[in-house]
């Protein structure tokens, strides 16, 4: 993978950079799976953190990493999903400790979750001092709503259209017999 193509799927959940020996695909957050009451939104958050192969400054990142190649596709997802959000991107050093943490808003059209600014991620990322050793995102707001029966939260993550990971959670959800009354 190139450096210009590889550098970094950095939204998304979410997995990024491309360079890396080591990367914590997306994990859907237990709390996903919401109790009893089938219409009220929950979170569902994915995160993912990569580890570069090298430390490298961030304004070498900032060059090598255009977000409006990023996409996450939701297809396959059942739940209700929001129109907007925020995704955070958190920027570590050799130590694991954060040098910087900055957040995007996004905005969905059909399946497909773009950032909505890809300027200012290059922007902020390039005014960070400092080596960066990790890269960590994650979607701040992303809550969904479920409904009784099978629900399934999809994310595939790209880069420049290349697949940089995926993942998802299917579940059962039963209502409370005094909500689906009421119903």
């Amino acid at each position: 993978m190139n450096l210009k193509n590889g550098i970094f799927a950095l939204f998304a959940s979410t997995a990024i950079l491309g360079l890396s020996s080591c990367v914590s695909l997306p994990g859907v957050d237990p709390e996903c799976t919401p109790s009893f009451n089938p219409n009220v939104p929950s979170a569902c958050p994915s995160s993912i953190e990569q580890s570069l192969a090298t430390p490298m400054s961030a304004l070498a990142l900032s060059n090598s990493f255009d977000a409006s190649k990023f996409k996450a596709d939701m297809t396959g997802s059942t739940v209700g999903l929001p129109l907007t959000g925020l995704y955070s991107v958190t920027l570590n050093n050799q130590s694991g400790q954060p040098i910087s943490q900055g957040s995007f808003s996004w905005s969905r059209q059909g399946n497909i979750i773009s950032i909505d600014n890809p300027v200012a991620v290059k922007n902020w990322m390039g005014s960070v001092s400092g080596m960066v050793k990790s890269v960590k995102t994650n979607f701040v707001t992303l809550p969904v709503t479920t409904q009784p029966g099978v629900n399934a939260y999809m994310i595939t993550i790209k880069y420049d259209q290349a697949i940089i990971g995926t993942a998802g959670k299917v579940w059962m959800e039963s209502c409370n017999e005094a909500f689906c009354a009421v119903q």
